[in-house]
């Protein structure tokens, strides 16, 4: 499906890393509430005047998927109220290690501090899988149903009634991501919005040989696929252009991308069926590279045995992802033949044709 909506960055149900609203709830187990206040002091406000009654709000989110808890990553989230932004009505930076992404009012950037790497974004839907991160620029748009929870579209926030400040939020499908939120902090952030911006992270990165675009953000049709050399879980490494005479699917995905995961039984699927004649399934992962004991257990207990590579490079721009999942079918030369982004079970008969077709040409 060729429809877009602009990060990580799309809306459709189908295409790209949204999924259907939680129609059901039950009673949510949640973790005790953490602060950084030496005190909480009961609202008479709702929770939305609340949280916006705050110049400003720090805290850490652990997020794990509930078929896996034990692996967890940390993100640690800054969030500045700037009424004049008619956008999101904040400035705010998410930290992962040496991963930032920030909006500075007028432009949203992911940062590699350590590839010295960045990426401009239109706007915060590309990132639509840590939405309940940035609850605080959603609120508008939730409907508390019962006391304690908000449900927004994608997911659910519990907050605590008494205090006002969140506990966690939930995503919906039947493998929920979960978002803990600890640390609470409000109105203690001594930085400016501008602060949040910082110019040194502006790193220029410069490519050679970039392969051209069509109109819609993918490499051009019949152009050559850049190569890239990769190390591959339990040993091993793999090369593009090492692979004479196959025709080789590439699929950029994440793990908290649920379309993502819905598209890879089927890439496990065509994996088994055409190996024996000359497919080859590479699967990269430029955003878990954090936590790749995560990734490598996901893919053990949901049977994918196609390669997979968790990478902190800069693959993801050699190739012009914009949007998750994004797949590229490759003929035997290394030129696109096929490509397509988010997951919708109309596509199946167009990648698998590509497939074929590739596979009968010399």
């Amino acid at each position: 499906m060729r429809t877009f909506s602009i990060f990580f960055i799309f809306i459709t149900i189908f295409s790209f890393c949204k999924t259907p609203t939680q129609k059901t709830s039950t009673k949510e187990q949640l973790p005790k509430e953490t602060t950084g206040q030496s005190e909480t002091t009961p609202s008479k406000q709702n929770f939305f005047e609340h949280i916006r009654s705050f110049n400003s709000l720090q805290y850490e989110v652990e997020y794990y998927l509930a078929s896996n808890p034990n692996a967890k990553g940390k993100f640690i989230v800054d969030l500045i109220k700037k009424e004049e932004d008619k956008k999101y009505g904040y400035t705010f930076r998410i930290r992962e290690n040496l991963m930032f992404l920030q909006y500075n009012g007028n432009e949203l950037m992911s940062v590699d501090h350590d590839k010295k790497a960045t990426k401009i974004y239109d706007n915060l839907e590309s990132y639509i899988a840590i939405l309940p991160t940035l609850f605080p620029l959603e609120l508008k748009n939730a409907v508390e149903k019962t006391p304690g929870e908000f449900h927004f579209e994608n997911y659910i926030l519990y907050y605590n009634s008494k205090s006002n400040l969140p506990i966690r939020a939930k995503t919906s499908g039947d493998d929920p991501f979960y978002f803990d939120f600890k640390n609470i902090k409000y109105n203690q952030l001594n930085l400016t919005a501008s602060d949040l911006w910082n110019s040194e992270s502006r790193y220029k990165v410069e490519y050679t040989n970039l392969p051209p675009k069509d109109k819609e953000g993918f490499i051009a049709k019949n152009s050559y696929a850049p190569n890239f050399n990769i190390k591959i879980p339990g040993g091993g490494g793999f090369s593009l252009y090492n692979t004479a005479n196959a025709v080789t699917i590439v699929d950029f995905w994440y793990l908290r991308c649920k379309p993502c995961l819905k598209a890879m039984p089927y890439l496990q699927e065509l994996h088994k069926k055409y190996a024996k004649d000359g497919l080859i399934v590479i699967g990269v992962n430029p955003v878990d590279h954090e936590i790749p004991s995560s990734v490598t257990d996901y893919l053990s207990k949901n049977g994918i045995t196609y390669p997979t590579h968790v990478t902190s490079d800069t693959l993801d721009q050699l190739y012009h992802i914009s949007n998750y999942p994004t797949l590229y079918v490759l003929d035997k030369n290394k030129r696109v033949v096929y490509s397509q982004s988010g997951y919708d079970e109309f596509e199946k008969v167009f990648i698998e044709q590509a497939i074929v077709n590739a596979l009968k040409k010399k």
